[in-house]
Protein backbone atom coordinates (compact mmCIF):
# COMPACT_ATOMS: atom_id res chain seq x y z
CA UNK A 1 0.00 0.00 0.00
CA UNK A 2 1.39 3.39 -0.95
CA UNK A 3 2.19 5.62 2.04
CA UNK A 4 -0.05 8.61 2.67
CA UNK A 5 3.00 10.62 3.70
CA UNK A 6 6.71 10.39 3.04
CA UNK A 7 7.57 11.61 6.54
CA UNK A 8 9.36 14.73 5.38
CA UNK A 9 11.60 13.00 2.83
CA UNK A 10 13.96 15.45 1.15
CA UNK A 11 15.13 13.65 -1.97
CA UNK A 12 18.19 14.86 -3.82
CA UNK A 13 19.08 13.84 -7.36
CA UNK A 14 22.69 14.97 -7.60
CA UNK A 15 24.27 15.74 -10.96
CA UNK A 16 27.06 17.84 -12.38
CA UNK A 17 25.55 20.26 -14.90
CA UNK A 18 22.92 22.48 -13.25
CA UNK A 19 22.58 23.91 -9.76
CA UNK A 20 19.63 26.19 -10.45
CA UNK A 21 16.79 23.83 -11.25
CA UNK A 22 13.06 24.34 -11.05
CA UNK A 23 10.00 23.06 -12.88
CA UNK A 24 9.68 24.57 -16.34
CA UNK A 25 6.72 26.85 -16.86
CA UNK A 26 5.33 28.53 -19.95
CA UNK A 27 2.98 26.28 -21.91
CA UNK A 28 -0.32 25.12 -20.45
CA UNK A 29 1.03 21.57 -20.18
CA UNK A 30 4.17 22.73 -18.36
CA UNK A 31 2.14 24.84 -15.94
CA UNK A 32 -0.25 21.96 -15.21
CA UNK A 33 2.64 19.58 -14.63
CA UNK A 34 4.48 22.00 -12.33
CA UNK A 35 1.32 22.72 -10.33
CA UNK A 36 0.60 19.00 -9.98
CA UNK A 37 4.13 18.13 -8.84
CA UNK A 38 4.26 20.94 -6.30
CA UNK A 39 0.85 20.02 -4.92
CA UNK A 40 1.87 16.36 -4.56
CA UNK A 41 5.01 17.33 -2.66
CA UNK A 42 2.91 19.33 -0.23
CA UNK A 43 0.22 16.67 0.08
CA UNK A 44 2.60 13.77 0.70
CA UNK A 45 5.23 15.68 2.66
CA UNK A 46 8.33 15.31 0.50
CA UNK A 47 10.56 17.37 -1.75
CA UNK A 48 12.54 16.36 -4.82
CA UNK A 49 15.25 18.57 -6.24
CA UNK A 50 18.33 18.35 -8.40
CA UNK A 51 21.55 19.45 -6.79
CA UNK A 52 25.04 19.95 -8.19
CA UNK A 53 27.21 17.94 -5.79
CA UNK A 54 30.20 16.78 -7.81
CA UNK A 55 32.07 17.26 -11.06
CA UNK A 56 31.51 14.89 -13.96
CA UNK A 57 34.90 13.20 -13.66
CA UNK A 58 34.59 12.47 -9.94
CA UNK A 59 31.04 11.08 -9.87
CA UNK A 60 32.01 7.42 -9.44
CA UNK A 61 34.69 8.07 -6.82
CA UNK A 62 32.48 10.37 -4.72
CA UNK A 63 29.43 8.11 -4.83
CA UNK A 64 31.26 4.83 -4.29
CA UNK A 65 33.16 6.20 -1.30
CA UNK A 66 29.92 7.50 0.19
CA UNK A 67 28.13 4.18 -0.27
CA UNK A 68 31.00 2.10 1.12
CA UNK A 69 31.10 4.46 4.12
CA UNK A 70 27.33 3.95 4.52
CA UNK A 71 26.81 7.70 4.23
CA UNK A 72 25.02 8.30 0.91
CA UNK A 73 25.24 11.80 -0.50
CA UNK A 74 21.71 11.45 -1.90
CA UNK A 75 18.68 9.16 -1.96
CA UNK A 76 18.88 8.79 -5.75
CA UNK A 77 22.13 9.29 -7.61
CA UNK A 78 22.82 10.14 -11.24
CA UNK A 79 25.49 8.11 -13.06
CA UNK A 80 26.94 8.64 -16.52
CA UNK A 81 26.70 5.27 -18.31
CA UNK A 82 30.49 5.08 -18.73
CA UNK A 83 31.01 5.05 -14.95
CA UNK A 84 28.61 2.21 -14.13
CA UNK A 85 31.14 -0.63 -13.95
CA UNK A 86 32.69 0.67 -10.73
CA UNK A 87 29.40 0.10 -8.89
CA UNK A 88 29.45 -3.63 -9.71
CA UNK A 89 32.97 -4.72 -8.74
CA UNK A 90 31.63 -7.32 -6.29
CA UNK A 91 28.23 -7.04 -4.64
CA UNK A 92 26.28 -4.21 -6.30
CA UNK A 93 26.57 -0.91 -4.52
CA UNK A 94 23.10 -0.04 -5.85
CA UNK A 95 19.76 -1.34 -4.63
CA UNK A 96 17.72 -3.84 -6.62
CA UNK A 97 14.46 -2.02 -7.35
CA UNK A 98 12.78 -4.78 -9.36
CA UNK A 99 10.36 -5.69 -6.55
CA UNK A 100 9.70 -2.25 -5.09
CA UNK A 101 5.87 -2.00 -5.17
CA UNK A 102 5.88 1.72 -5.96
CA UNK A 103 7.68 1.08 -9.25
CA UNK A 104 5.59 -0.51 -12.00
CA UNK A 105 8.22 -1.05 -14.68
CA UNK A 106 5.60 -2.23 -17.16
CA UNK A 107 4.39 1.38 -17.32
CA UNK A 108 5.23 3.00 -20.65
CA UNK A 109 6.88 5.95 -18.92
CA UNK A 110 10.01 3.95 -18.11
CA UNK A 111 12.92 3.79 -20.53
CA UNK A 112 12.94 0.08 -21.32
CA UNK A 113 16.43 0.20 -22.86
CA UNK A 114 17.83 1.42 -19.55
CA UNK A 115 15.92 -1.20 -17.57
CA UNK A 116 17.24 -3.95 -19.81
CA UNK A 117 20.82 -2.73 -19.71
CA UNK A 118 20.69 -2.31 -15.91
CA UNK A 119 19.32 -5.79 -15.26
CA UNK A 120 21.25 -8.73 -13.88
CA UNK A 121 19.03 -11.81 -13.91
CA UNK A 122 15.69 -10.66 -12.51
CA UNK A 123 17.24 -7.75 -10.59
CA UNK A 124 17.13 -4.13 -11.78
CA UNK A 125 19.76 -1.68 -10.50
CA UNK A 126 19.06 1.47 -12.49
CA UNK A 127 16.19 3.26 -14.18
CA UNK A 128 15.14 6.38 -16.06
CA UNK A 129 11.82 7.86 -17.14
CA UNK A 130 13.53 9.99 -19.76
CA UNK A 131 15.00 9.34 -23.18
CA UNK A 132 17.50 11.58 -24.88
CA UNK A 133 18.37 10.89 -28.52
CA UNK A 134 22.09 10.97 -28.99
CA UNK A 135 24.18 10.43 -32.13
CA UNK A 136 23.43 11.46 -35.70
CA UNK A 137 25.06 13.02 -38.76
CA UNK A 138 25.28 16.81 -39.05
CA UNK A 139 25.96 18.15 -42.55
CA UNK A 140 27.10 21.49 -43.93
CA UNK A 141 24.55 22.35 -46.63
CA UNK A 142 26.55 25.26 -48.02
CA UNK A 143 29.71 23.21 -48.43
CA UNK A 144 27.78 20.34 -49.98
CA UNK A 145 26.26 22.75 -52.50
CA UNK A 146 29.73 24.01 -53.41
CA UNK A 147 31.03 20.48 -53.90
CA UNK A 148 28.03 18.75 -55.49
CA UNK A 149 25.48 21.39 -56.53
CA UNK A 150 22.33 22.97 -55.12
CA UNK A 151 20.21 19.86 -55.66
CA UNK A 152 22.21 18.09 -52.92
CA UNK A 153 21.62 20.63 -50.13
CA UNK A 154 18.76 18.62 -48.62
CA UNK A 155 19.35 15.34 -50.39
CA UNK A 156 20.22 13.53 -47.14
CA UNK A 157 16.74 14.27 -45.78
CA UNK A 158 15.19 12.83 -48.94
CA UNK A 159 17.30 9.67 -48.72
CA UNK A 160 16.42 9.32 -45.06
CA UNK A 161 12.70 9.75 -45.79
CA UNK A 162 12.58 7.17 -48.57
CA UNK A 163 14.68 4.65 -46.66
CA UNK A 164 17.75 4.71 -48.91
CA UNK A 165 20.05 6.42 -46.39
CA UNK A 166 22.23 3.33 -45.98
CA UNK A 167 25.87 2.56 -45.28
CA UNK A 168 26.59 2.31 -49.00
CA UNK A 169 24.86 5.61 -49.80
CA UNK A 170 26.66 7.34 -46.93
CA UNK A 171 30.09 6.09 -47.91
CA UNK A 172 29.62 6.84 -51.62
CA UNK A 173 28.35 10.33 -50.87
CA UNK A 174 31.13 11.06 -48.35
CA UNK A 175 33.71 9.92 -50.88
CA UNK A 176 32.24 12.27 -53.50
CA UNK A 177 32.66 15.19 -51.08
CA UNK A 178 36.32 14.41 -50.38
CA UNK A 179 38.22 16.89 -52.54
CA UNK A 180 41.56 18.43 -53.39
CA UNK A 181 40.10 21.86 -54.06
CA UNK A 182 43.30 23.73 -54.98
CA UNK A 183 45.05 21.11 -57.09
CA UNK A 184 48.12 20.67 -54.86
CA UNK A 185 47.65 16.92 -54.55
CA UNK A 186 46.44 17.07 -50.93
CA UNK A 187 42.91 16.61 -49.61
CA UNK A 188 41.43 19.93 -48.52
CA UNK A 189 37.90 18.80 -47.66
CA UNK A 190 36.95 15.42 -46.24
CA UNK A 191 33.52 13.95 -46.65
CA UNK A 192 33.18 12.93 -43.04
CA UNK A 193 34.74 13.27 -39.59
CA UNK A 194 33.96 12.30 -36.02
CA UNK A 195 35.32 10.74 -32.87
CA UNK A 196 36.57 7.27 -33.73
CA UNK A 197 35.10 5.54 -30.67
CA UNK A 198 31.62 6.86 -31.47
CA UNK A 199 31.94 6.05 -35.17
CA UNK A 200 32.92 2.43 -34.65
CA UNK A 201 30.30 1.93 -31.96
CA UNK A 202 27.62 3.37 -34.25
CA UNK A 203 28.79 1.13 -37.08
CA UNK A 204 28.01 -1.89 -34.93
CA UNK A 205 24.79 -0.61 -33.37
CA UNK A 206 23.37 0.60 -36.68
CA UNK A 207 23.84 -2.89 -38.07
CA UNK A 208 22.22 -4.69 -35.15
CA UNK A 209 25.40 -5.81 -33.37
CA UNK A 210 27.23 -5.20 -30.10
CA UNK A 211 30.58 -6.47 -28.83
CA UNK A 212 28.72 -7.78 -25.77
CA UNK A 213 25.09 -8.85 -25.96
CA UNK A 214 22.66 -10.09 -23.31
CA UNK A 215 21.21 -13.59 -23.16
CA UNK A 216 17.67 -14.36 -22.01
CA UNK A 217 18.92 -15.37 -18.54
CA UNK A 218 20.73 -12.06 -18.09
CA UNK A 219 24.23 -13.34 -18.75
CA UNK A 220 26.40 -11.22 -21.00
CA UNK A 221 27.73 -12.85 -24.16
CA UNK A 222 31.05 -12.07 -25.84
CA UNK A 223 30.85 -11.33 -29.58
CA UNK A 224 34.24 -9.63 -29.97
CA UNK A 225 35.72 -12.05 -32.49
CA UNK A 226 32.54 -12.83 -34.42
CA UNK A 227 32.65 -12.11 -38.14
CA UNK A 228 29.73 -9.68 -37.89
CA UNK A 229 31.61 -7.44 -35.44
CA UNK A 230 34.83 -7.57 -37.47
CA UNK A 231 32.95 -6.73 -40.67
CA UNK A 232 31.19 -3.74 -39.06
CA UNK A 233 34.49 -2.37 -37.80
CA UNK A 234 36.18 -2.99 -41.16
CA UNK A 235 33.51 -0.89 -42.87
CA UNK A 236 34.18 2.06 -40.52
CA UNK A 237 37.93 1.47 -40.76
CA UNK A 238 37.75 1.80 -44.55
CA UNK A 239 36.83 5.49 -44.17
CA UNK A 240 40.37 6.04 -42.85
CA UNK A 241 42.22 3.76 -45.26
CA UNK A 242 40.36 5.18 -48.27
CA UNK A 243 40.95 8.80 -47.23
CA UNK A 244 37.28 9.71 -46.69
CA UNK A 245 38.20 10.90 -43.22
CA UNK A 246 41.55 11.22 -41.49
CA UNK A 247 43.28 10.12 -38.35
CA UNK A 248 44.59 12.51 -35.71
CA UNK A 249 47.83 14.10 -36.87
CA UNK A 250 51.05 13.93 -34.89
CA UNK A 251 50.84 17.68 -34.17
CA UNK A 252 47.26 17.37 -32.93
CA UNK A 253 48.25 14.43 -30.77
CA UNK A 254 51.13 16.36 -29.25
CA UNK A 255 48.90 19.37 -28.61
CA UNK A 256 46.28 17.23 -26.89
CA UNK A 257 43.68 17.98 -29.57
CA UNK A 258 41.66 14.80 -29.04
CA UNK A 259 38.66 16.58 -30.64
CA UNK A 260 40.49 17.56 -33.83
CA UNK A 261 37.40 16.49 -35.78
CA UNK A 262 35.40 19.33 -34.20
CA UNK A 263 37.86 21.81 -35.67
CA UNK A 264 37.64 20.09 -39.05
CA UNK A 265 33.87 20.61 -39.13
CA UNK A 266 33.94 24.14 -37.74
CA UNK A 267 36.59 25.21 -40.27
CA UNK A 268 34.66 23.57 -43.15
CA UNK A 269 37.34 20.99 -43.76
CA UNK A 270 34.74 18.26 -43.42
CA UNK A 271 31.25 18.24 -44.92
CA UNK A 272 29.69 15.90 -42.33
CA UNK A 273 30.32 15.06 -38.69
CA UNK A 274 29.00 12.38 -36.36
CA UNK A 275 27.97 14.04 -33.10
CA UNK A 276 25.34 14.38 -30.41
CA UNK A 277 21.91 15.99 -30.63
CA UNK A 278 22.71 18.22 -27.66
CA UNK A 279 25.42 19.96 -29.70
CA UNK A 280 22.91 21.36 -32.20
CA UNK A 281 22.87 24.82 -30.66
CA UNK A 282 26.68 24.98 -30.73
CA UNK A 283 26.88 23.85 -34.35
CA UNK A 284 24.01 26.12 -35.41
CA UNK A 285 26.12 29.12 -34.41
CA UNK A 286 28.63 28.33 -37.17
CA UNK A 287 28.54 30.48 -40.28
CA UNK A 288 26.91 27.93 -42.54
CA UNK A 289 23.53 26.27 -43.03
CA UNK A 290 23.24 23.06 -41.02
CA UNK A 291 21.25 19.84 -41.48
CA UNK A 292 20.94 16.72 -39.33
CA UNK A 293 19.99 13.12 -40.16
CA UNK A 294 20.09 9.74 -38.43
CA UNK A 295 23.13 7.52 -38.71
CA UNK A 296 22.61 5.42 -41.87
CA UNK A 297 21.18 1.90 -41.81
CA UNK A 298 23.58 -1.01 -41.93
CA UNK A 299 23.00 -3.89 -44.40
CA UNK A 300 21.61 -6.05 -41.58
CA UNK A 301 19.19 -3.38 -40.33
CA UNK A 302 15.63 -2.61 -41.34
CA UNK A 303 15.43 0.79 -39.66
CA UNK A 304 17.52 3.64 -38.32
CA UNK A 305 18.34 3.31 -34.63
CA UNK A 306 18.15 5.70 -31.71
CA UNK A 307 21.11 5.03 -29.45
CA UNK A 308 20.53 5.26 -25.73
CA UNK A 309 23.67 6.65 -24.09
CA UNK A 310 22.36 8.54 -21.13
CA UNK A 311 22.51 9.14 -17.44
CA UNK A 312 21.18 6.40 -15.19
CA UNK A 313 19.33 6.93 -11.93
CA UNK A 314 19.96 4.50 -9.07
CA UNK A 315 19.38 4.18 -5.34
CA UNK A 316 22.55 3.67 -3.26
CA UNK A 317 22.75 0.45 -1.23
CA UNK A 318 23.08 1.91 2.26
CA UNK A 319 21.31 1.52 5.60
CA UNK A 320 19.47 4.82 5.26
CA UNK A 321 18.18 4.20 1.72
CA UNK A 322 17.18 0.59 2.48
CA UNK A 323 15.12 1.78 5.44
CA UNK A 324 13.47 4.55 3.41
CA UNK A 325 13.25 2.74 0.06
CA UNK A 326 9.46 2.79 -0.23
CA UNK A 327 9.27 6.50 0.57
CA UNK A 328 11.99 7.31 -1.95
CA UNK A 329 10.33 5.21 -4.65
CA UNK A 330 6.87 6.58 -3.88
CA UNK A 331 8.06 10.16 -4.27
CA UNK A 332 10.07 9.51 -7.42
CA UNK A 333 7.21 7.56 -8.99
CA UNK A 334 5.07 10.70 -8.75
CA UNK A 335 7.91 12.91 -9.96
CA UNK A 336 8.40 10.71 -13.03
CA UNK A 337 4.75 10.90 -14.07
CA UNK A 338 4.94 13.23 -17.08
CA UNK A 339 1.51 12.40 -18.49
CA UNK A 340 0.36 16.01 -18.07
CA UNK A 341 3.26 17.20 -20.18
CA UNK A 342 2.41 14.67 -22.86
CA UNK A 343 -1.10 16.05 -23.21
CA UNK A 344 0.65 18.54 -25.47
CA UNK A 345 1.36 16.31 -28.49
CA UNK A 346 4.22 18.59 -29.52
CA UNK A 347 5.83 18.71 -26.09
CA UNK A 348 8.73 16.55 -27.25
CA UNK A 349 9.77 19.46 -29.51
CA UNK A 350 10.07 21.99 -26.67
CA UNK A 351 13.78 21.54 -26.10
CA UNK A 352 14.79 21.12 -29.74
CA UNK A 353 13.16 24.21 -31.23
CA UNK A 354 15.77 26.30 -29.46
CA UNK A 355 18.59 24.07 -30.66
CA UNK A 356 18.01 23.52 -34.37
CA UNK A 357 17.42 26.22 -36.98
CA UNK A 358 16.42 23.66 -39.61
CA UNK A 359 12.79 22.55 -39.24
CA UNK A 360 13.43 19.31 -41.15
CA UNK A 361 16.04 18.35 -38.56
CA UNK A 362 13.35 18.57 -35.85
CA UNK A 363 10.22 17.41 -37.68
CA UNK A 364 11.89 14.54 -39.51
CA UNK A 365 15.12 13.39 -37.87
CA UNK A 366 14.62 14.21 -34.19
CA UNK A 367 10.98 13.18 -34.48
CA UNK A 368 12.07 9.72 -35.61
CA UNK A 369 14.82 9.43 -33.01
CA UNK A 370 12.45 10.36 -30.20
CA UNK A 371 9.20 8.75 -31.30
CA UNK A 372 9.68 5.87 -33.71
CA UNK A 373 13.21 4.53 -34.17
CA UNK A 374 14.12 1.36 -32.24
CA UNK A 375 16.11 2.30 -29.14
CA UNK A 376 19.32 0.41 -28.58
CA UNK A 377 21.67 0.42 -25.61
CA UNK A 378 24.83 -1.51 -24.83
CA UNK A 379 24.28 -4.21 -22.20
CA UNK A 380 27.97 -4.17 -21.23
CA UNK A 381 28.12 -0.83 -19.41
CA UNK A 382 27.66 -2.44 -15.98
CA UNK A 383 30.37 -5.06 -16.50
CA UNK A 384 33.47 -3.94 -14.56
CA UNK A 385 36.53 -3.44 -16.71
CA UNK A 386 34.81 -3.02 -20.08
CA UNK A 387 34.09 0.73 -20.10
CA UNK A 388 34.99 2.48 -16.81
CA UNK A 389 35.43 5.89 -18.42
CA UNK A 390 38.56 5.69 -20.52
CA UNK A 391 40.07 2.72 -18.71
CA UNK A 392 37.94 -0.16 -19.95
CA UNK A 393 38.84 -2.83 -22.48
CA UNK A 394 36.10 -1.99 -24.99
CA UNK A 395 36.48 1.76 -24.71
CA UNK A 396 40.28 1.97 -24.62
CA UNK A 397 41.79 -1.18 -26.13
CA UNK A 398 39.29 -1.37 -28.99
CA UNK A 399 37.28 1.78 -29.77
CA UNK A 400 39.94 4.38 -28.99
CA UNK A 401 42.61 2.53 -30.94
CA UNK A 402 40.73 1.74 -34.13
CA UNK A 403 41.87 4.85 -35.98
CA UNK A 404 45.52 4.80 -34.88
CA UNK A 405 46.73 2.55 -37.74
CA UNK A 406 48.56 0.49 -35.11
CA UNK A 407 46.43 -2.55 -35.93
CA UNK A 408 43.47 -3.54 -38.07
CA UNK A 409 40.10 -4.22 -36.39
CA UNK A 410 40.48 -8.00 -36.42
CA UNK A 411 43.86 -7.77 -34.69
CA UNK A 412 42.61 -5.31 -32.04
CA UNK A 413 39.48 -7.34 -31.35
CA UNK A 414 41.48 -10.55 -31.10
CA UNK A 415 43.98 -8.96 -28.72
CA UNK A 416 41.23 -7.60 -26.46
CA UNK A 417 39.25 -10.83 -26.47
CA UNK A 418 40.94 -12.61 -23.50
CA UNK A 419 40.28 -9.64 -21.23
CA UNK A 420 36.61 -9.54 -22.28
CA UNK A 421 36.32 -13.29 -21.67
CA UNK A 422 37.70 -12.92 -18.13
CA UNK A 423 35.54 -9.88 -17.31
CA UNK A 424 32.36 -11.62 -18.47
CA UNK A 425 33.21 -14.88 -16.70
CA UNK A 426 33.56 -13.03 -13.40
CA UNK A 427 30.40 -10.99 -13.97
CA UNK A 428 28.27 -13.92 -15.13
CA UNK A 429 29.36 -16.10 -12.19
CA UNK A 430 27.40 -13.77 -9.89
CA UNK A 431 24.11 -14.27 -11.69
CA UNK A 432 21.93 -16.69 -9.73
Amino acid sequence: TAPQTCRGADIFLPQWWDNDWEFARGTEAENNYADYQESMMQKHNYTIRYDNRYYWGEQAEVNILAIVSDEPIADIITIDYRFLGGFFQSEPLLLDVSKVPEFDFSDEKWNKSVLDSMSIGSSIYGFSHEFEPTLGIYFNKDLIEQLRGASYRDKLYDWQANGTWTWDKFKTFAKSLTKDTNGDGKTDVYGFCGQQSEFFEMAMLSNGHTIVSKAADGRRVNNATRTSIVNDCNWAYSFYTEGITRRQSEAELNDGMWNYFDYMFAEEKSAMILSFVYRAEEFSAYDFDLGFVCFPKGPNASDYVSVCQQNILAIPNTTETRENLNDIAYAYNIFSDTSLLKEDENYWKTYYVNQFKDSRAINETVNMLVNSCPRVMESSYIVPGLWDNSNGIIQCQILYDLDTALATPDVLLDAANPGIVDALADFNSRIK
